[in-house]
């Protein structure tokens, strides 16, 4: 175990039911710019983003109390105090004997690019549904504005048909036709 959780990379951490900090795997270098013995002996939420301290706590209290939780996505601090999003899969380990909770085993990924893109995509979606909306509202504006003049010239093709009806000849009459016929059809 120790040989994997030393080479992995991802961050493999242990901690006791009290969520203190028992392993940390090398891997902490890189991801959040500590050494593992500085880690050691600390709070699981220690790190925590100030928004998701709840959840992980929640998280926590829920192994403590024996429930599995399997994945959970939140914000630690860096040790230059920017913010990672880590994807935590956490493992409840339990005595062999009485199946009772002994620690937690918890492997911390980097998902802060995979978090950005969903953000951006989201922002692109809303900007989207944004432009669409006014792309509507201007299409029914422009709709409505072409209605007037559209009845306009239906009714000025109506009257000069009775006007010249009788005096008209088919082809007159045809392009009247033709007139109101595209009228209609742009209305």
């Amino acid at each position: 175990y120790r040989l994997i959780a030393d080479n992995a990379s991802d961050v493999v951490i242990t901690a006791d039911l009290q969520f203190i900090r028992r392993y940390v795997s090398p891997g902490c270098r890189e991801l959040l710019g500590y050494e593992p013995e500085e880690l050691v002996g600390t709070s699981s939420i220690s790190l925590a983003h100030p928004d998701d301290i709840d959840e992980v706590a929640r998280c926590c209290r829920d192994m403590a109390a024996g429930r599995d939780r399997g994945l959970l996505t939140y914000r630690v601090r860096h040790r230059d105090g920017h913010w990672v999003w880590v994807e935590v899969s956490l493992k409840l380990m339990r005595d062999p004997d009485t199946d009772d909770p002994m620690a937690i085993c918890a492997a911390l990924r980097d998902v802060t690019r995979r978090y950005e893109i969903e953000c951006e995509k989201e922002q692109q979606r809303r900007e989207l549904e944004r432009s669409n909306a006014d792309l509507e509202a201007f299409a029914y504006s422009a709709s409505h504005d072409l209605k007037a003049p559209l009845r306009a010239i239906m009714h000025v093709a109506e009257w000069i048909r009775e006007d010249i009806e009788a005096t008209a000849g088919p082809e007159t009459l045809d392009h009247l036709n033709v007139l109101q016929g595209r009228a209609a059809r742009l209305q």
